[in-house]
Protein backbone atom coordinates (compact mmCIF):
# COMPACT_ATOMS: atom_id res chain seq x y z
CA UNK A 1 0.00 0.00 0.00
CA UNK A 2 1.37 3.11 -0.98
CA UNK A 3 0.06 6.71 0.43
CA UNK A 4 0.01 10.11 -2.16
CA UNK A 5 0.14 10.67 -5.63
CA UNK A 6 2.90 12.49 -7.66
CA UNK A 7 2.06 15.53 -9.82
CA UNK A 8 2.98 13.40 -12.79
CA UNK A 9 0.90 10.87 -11.97
CA UNK A 10 -2.23 13.67 -11.23
CA UNK A 11 -1.68 14.55 -14.94
CA UNK A 12 -1.18 11.14 -16.53
CA UNK A 13 -4.66 10.16 -15.32
CA UNK A 14 -6.32 13.39 -16.10
CA UNK A 15 -5.54 12.49 -19.45
CA UNK A 16 -7.46 9.49 -19.34
CA UNK A 17 -10.60 11.38 -19.52
CA UNK A 18 -9.74 12.01 -23.23
CA UNK A 19 -10.49 9.08 -25.91
CA UNK A 20 -7.27 10.30 -27.32
CA UNK A 21 -4.76 9.08 -24.71
CA UNK A 22 -7.13 6.28 -23.21
CA UNK A 23 -6.66 4.91 -26.22
CA UNK A 24 -3.07 5.27 -26.63
CA UNK A 25 -2.46 3.69 -23.02
CA UNK A 26 -4.96 0.82 -23.52
CA UNK A 27 -6.33 2.39 -20.40
CA UNK A 28 -9.78 3.94 -18.89
CA UNK A 29 -11.08 4.78 -15.30
CA UNK A 30 -13.58 3.09 -13.42
CA UNK A 31 -15.09 5.45 -10.11
CA UNK A 32 -16.75 4.62 -7.28
CA UNK A 33 -16.35 1.56 -4.43
CA UNK A 34 -19.12 -0.50 -5.54
CA UNK A 35 -17.81 -0.56 -9.37
CA UNK A 36 -14.90 -1.21 -8.18
CA UNK A 37 -15.52 -4.17 -6.02
CA UNK A 38 -17.43 -5.30 -8.80
CA UNK A 39 -14.12 -5.29 -11.15
CA UNK A 40 -12.38 -6.76 -8.46
CA UNK A 41 -15.14 -9.59 -8.65
CA UNK A 42 -15.39 -9.65 -12.40
CA UNK A 43 -12.25 -8.72 -14.07
CA UNK A 44 -9.97 -8.83 -11.36
CA UNK A 45 -6.88 -9.09 -14.24
CA UNK A 46 -7.71 -5.57 -16.11
CA UNK A 47 -7.30 -3.55 -12.52
CA UNK A 48 -3.48 -1.67 -12.63
CA UNK A 49 -4.11 0.83 -9.80
CA UNK A 50 -6.62 1.50 -7.12
CA UNK A 51 -6.59 5.30 -5.75
CA UNK A 52 -8.79 5.85 -2.99
CA UNK A 53 -9.53 7.67 0.63
CA UNK A 54 -10.82 5.10 2.52
CA UNK A 55 -8.60 1.59 2.27
CA UNK A 56 -10.42 0.07 5.01
CA UNK A 57 -13.32 -0.76 2.28
CA UNK A 58 -10.70 -3.08 0.65
CA UNK A 59 -9.39 -6.59 0.74
CA UNK A 60 -5.79 -7.15 2.12
CA UNK A 61 -4.48 -9.08 -0.83
CA UNK A 62 -5.21 -5.97 -3.22
CA UNK A 63 -3.06 -4.00 -1.02
CA UNK A 64 -0.15 -3.94 -3.52
CA UNK A 65 -2.08 -2.07 -5.87
CA UNK A 66 -4.07 0.85 -3.85
CA UNK A 67 -2.48 4.26 -3.35
CA UNK A 68 -3.74 5.82 -0.55
CA UNK A 69 -4.66 9.80 -0.72
CA UNK A 70 -6.31 12.71 0.14
CA UNK A 71 -9.57 13.72 -0.86
CA UNK A 72 -8.09 16.87 -2.44
CA UNK A 73 -5.51 14.56 -4.91
CA UNK A 74 -9.01 12.42 -5.25
CA UNK A 75 -11.05 15.83 -6.60
CA UNK A 76 -7.75 16.21 -9.51
CA UNK A 77 -8.24 13.46 -10.89
CA UNK A 78 -11.68 12.01 -10.48
CA UNK A 79 -14.18 12.91 -13.31
CA UNK A 80 -17.09 13.26 -11.51
CA UNK A 81 -18.37 16.60 -9.81
CA UNK A 82 -18.44 14.79 -6.15
CA UNK A 83 -15.73 12.05 -6.50
CA UNK A 84 -16.51 8.70 -4.89
CA UNK A 85 -14.04 7.74 -2.36
CA UNK A 86 -11.74 5.59 -5.38
CA UNK A 87 -11.05 5.46 -8.69
CA UNK A 88 -9.36 2.62 -10.47
CA UNK A 89 -7.25 2.30 -13.25
CA UNK A 90 -8.21 -0.64 -16.02
CA UNK A 91 -6.66 -2.12 -19.01
CA UNK A 92 -8.62 -2.60 -21.34
CA UNK A 93 -11.00 -5.15 -22.39
CA UNK A 94 -9.59 -8.00 -24.80
CA UNK A 95 -11.82 -8.28 -28.49
CA UNK A 96 -13.90 -11.17 -27.44
CA UNK A 97 -15.60 -12.77 -31.20
CA UNK A 98 -19.06 -12.07 -31.49
CA UNK A 99 -21.36 -15.08 -31.07
CA UNK A 100 -23.89 -14.02 -33.52
CA UNK A 101 -26.28 -17.03 -31.74
CA UNK A 102 -29.61 -15.24 -29.55
CA UNK A 103 -30.65 -11.31 -30.20
CA UNK A 104 -27.61 -9.17 -30.66
CA UNK A 105 -28.32 -5.45 -29.86
CA UNK A 106 -26.69 -2.72 -32.67
CA UNK A 107 -26.59 0.58 -31.57
CA UNK A 108 -26.27 2.77 -34.59
CA UNK A 109 -24.58 6.48 -33.93
CA UNK A 110 -25.71 6.41 -30.26
CA UNK A 111 -24.01 9.67 -29.14
CA UNK A 112 -25.31 10.46 -25.40
CA UNK A 113 -22.31 8.55 -23.05
CA UNK A 114 -25.07 8.43 -20.28
CA UNK A 115 -27.42 7.10 -22.66
CA UNK A 116 -25.20 4.34 -24.01
CA UNK A 117 -24.51 3.36 -20.58
CA UNK A 118 -28.03 2.97 -19.33
CA UNK A 119 -28.64 1.05 -22.64
CA UNK A 120 -25.92 -1.44 -21.43
CA UNK A 121 -27.18 -1.45 -17.83
CA UNK A 122 -30.68 -2.35 -18.81
CA UNK A 123 -29.25 -4.55 -22.10
CA UNK A 124 -27.93 -6.62 -19.38
CA UNK A 125 -30.33 -7.20 -17.29
CA UNK A 126 -32.59 -8.97 -20.09
CA UNK A 127 -30.09 -11.02 -20.63
CA UNK A 128 -28.32 -9.50 -23.85
CA UNK A 129 -24.51 -10.33 -24.18
CA UNK A 130 -23.28 -9.03 -27.30
CA UNK A 131 -23.36 -5.18 -28.43
CA UNK A 132 -22.58 -4.20 -31.96
CA UNK A 133 -21.75 -0.28 -32.15
CA UNK A 134 -21.18 1.90 -35.02
CA UNK A 135 -17.85 3.25 -35.48
CA UNK A 136 -19.63 6.60 -34.66
CA UNK A 137 -21.03 5.40 -31.46
CA UNK A 138 -19.55 6.86 -28.06
CA UNK A 139 -16.61 5.19 -26.72
CA UNK A 140 -17.45 2.54 -24.56
CA UNK A 141 -14.60 3.82 -21.97
CA UNK A 142 -15.93 7.65 -21.61
CA UNK A 143 -15.83 8.38 -17.79
CA UNK A 144 -19.73 8.87 -18.01
CA UNK A 145 -20.79 5.27 -20.37
CA UNK A 146 -18.39 3.76 -17.46
CA UNK A 147 -20.41 5.21 -14.45
CA UNK A 148 -23.73 4.73 -16.21
CA UNK A 149 -23.16 1.40 -17.02
CA UNK A 150 -23.07 0.46 -13.80
CA UNK A 151 -20.34 -2.76 -14.09
CA UNK A 152 -22.12 -3.84 -17.05
CA UNK A 153 -19.58 -2.64 -19.64
CA UNK A 154 -16.71 -5.06 -17.78
CA UNK A 155 -18.99 -8.28 -18.62
CA UNK A 156 -20.77 -7.57 -22.01
CA UNK A 157 -19.16 -8.64 -25.38
CA UNK A 158 -18.92 -4.68 -26.84
CA UNK A 159 -17.61 -4.70 -30.51
CA UNK A 160 -17.24 -1.51 -32.46
CA UNK A 161 -17.32 -2.27 -36.06
CA UNK A 162 -18.64 -0.69 -39.82
CA UNK A 163 -22.55 -1.69 -38.89
CA UNK A 164 -23.75 -1.67 -42.53
CA UNK A 165 -21.59 -4.76 -43.66
CA UNK A 166 -22.31 -6.61 -40.58
CA UNK A 167 -26.06 -6.60 -40.85
CA UNK A 168 -25.67 -7.29 -44.53
CA UNK A 169 -24.02 -10.46 -43.95
CA UNK A 170 -26.31 -11.48 -40.98
CA UNK A 171 -29.05 -14.29 -42.28
CA UNK A 172 -31.61 -13.75 -39.54
CA UNK A 173 -34.36 -11.41 -38.94
CA UNK A 174 -33.34 -7.51 -38.39
CA UNK A 175 -35.72 -5.40 -35.98
CA UNK A 176 -35.60 -1.76 -35.51
CA UNK A 177 -38.04 0.56 -34.12
CA UNK A 178 -39.79 3.07 -36.26
CA UNK A 179 -42.46 5.24 -36.55
CA UNK A 180 -43.48 3.33 -39.11
CA UNK A 181 -43.38 -0.19 -37.84
CA UNK A 182 -45.76 -2.57 -36.98
CA UNK A 183 -46.90 -2.82 -32.98
CA UNK A 184 -43.61 -4.61 -31.31
CA UNK A 185 -46.24 -6.23 -29.28
CA UNK A 186 -48.36 -7.53 -32.14
CA UNK A 187 -45.38 -8.72 -34.14
CA UNK A 188 -44.00 -12.46 -34.35
CA UNK A 189 -40.39 -11.84 -33.28
CA UNK A 190 -38.09 -14.84 -33.11
CA UNK A 191 -35.24 -15.91 -30.68
CA UNK A 192 -32.46 -14.91 -32.98
CA UNK A 193 -31.84 -11.88 -34.57
CA UNK A 194 -30.13 -8.10 -34.52
CA UNK A 195 -32.06 -4.68 -32.74
CA UNK A 196 -31.06 -1.77 -34.22
CA UNK A 197 -31.42 1.25 -31.97
CA UNK A 198 -30.85 4.56 -33.77
CA UNK A 199 -29.12 8.36 -33.28
CA UNK A 200 -31.15 10.21 -30.07
CA UNK A 201 -32.06 12.82 -32.78
CA UNK A 202 -32.04 11.18 -36.31
CA UNK A 203 -33.15 7.57 -35.35
CA UNK A 204 -31.57 4.63 -37.43
CA UNK A 205 -29.70 5.93 -40.23
CA UNK A 206 -29.87 5.97 -43.83
CA UNK A 207 -27.45 2.82 -44.62
CA UNK A 208 -29.52 0.95 -42.05
CA UNK A 209 -32.80 1.70 -42.82
CA UNK A 210 -32.74 -0.70 -46.00
CA UNK A 211 -31.92 -3.44 -44.07
CA UNK A 212 -34.56 -3.63 -41.24
CA UNK A 213 -36.84 -6.41 -42.75
CA UNK A 214 -38.99 -6.12 -39.23
CA UNK A 215 -39.69 -2.71 -38.12
CA UNK A 216 -40.89 -2.48 -34.61
CA UNK A 217 -43.39 0.60 -33.34
CA UNK A 218 -43.59 1.26 -29.79
CA UNK A 219 -47.21 2.34 -29.58
CA UNK A 220 -48.18 5.15 -27.32
CA UNK A 221 -51.02 7.84 -26.69
CA UNK A 222 -49.23 11.17 -25.94
CA UNK A 223 -48.17 13.74 -28.21
CA UNK A 224 -44.37 14.06 -27.99
CA UNK A 225 -42.39 12.93 -31.26
CA UNK A 226 -40.39 10.35 -29.69
CA UNK A 227 -38.93 8.13 -26.59
CA UNK A 228 -35.58 8.63 -25.34
CA UNK A 229 -33.42 5.88 -26.89
CA UNK A 230 -32.55 4.41 -23.61
CA UNK A 231 -36.08 3.96 -22.84
CA UNK A 232 -37.04 2.35 -26.05
CA UNK A 233 -34.28 0.07 -25.32
CA UNK A 234 -35.49 -1.35 -22.22
CA UNK A 235 -39.45 -1.45 -23.49
CA UNK A 236 -38.30 -3.33 -26.34
CA UNK A 237 -36.05 -6.15 -24.56
CA UNK A 238 -39.18 -6.29 -22.32
CA UNK A 239 -41.18 -7.80 -24.69
CA UNK A 240 -38.55 -10.04 -26.00
CA UNK A 241 -38.34 -10.79 -22.98
CA UNK A 242 -41.91 -11.37 -22.02
CA UNK A 243 -41.93 -13.46 -24.87
CA UNK A 244 -38.89 -15.95 -23.60
CA UNK A 245 -36.98 -15.32 -26.02
CA UNK A 246 -33.93 -13.35 -23.99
Amino acid sequence: MVSGISKNKIKFIRSLHKKKYRDENRLFIVEGIKMIQEALRDRNELIQEIYTTDPTVFEDDQKERIHVISAKELEQISALKTPQKALAILAYKKDNEVDTNGIILALDGIQDPGNFGTILRTAEWFGIQTIICSEDTVDQYNPKCVQASMGSMLRLTISYKALAPFIESYANPVYGTLLSGNDCYKEDITENGIIVMGNEGNGISDAILPLINKPLLIPGSGKTESLNVSIATGIILSEFKRRRLL
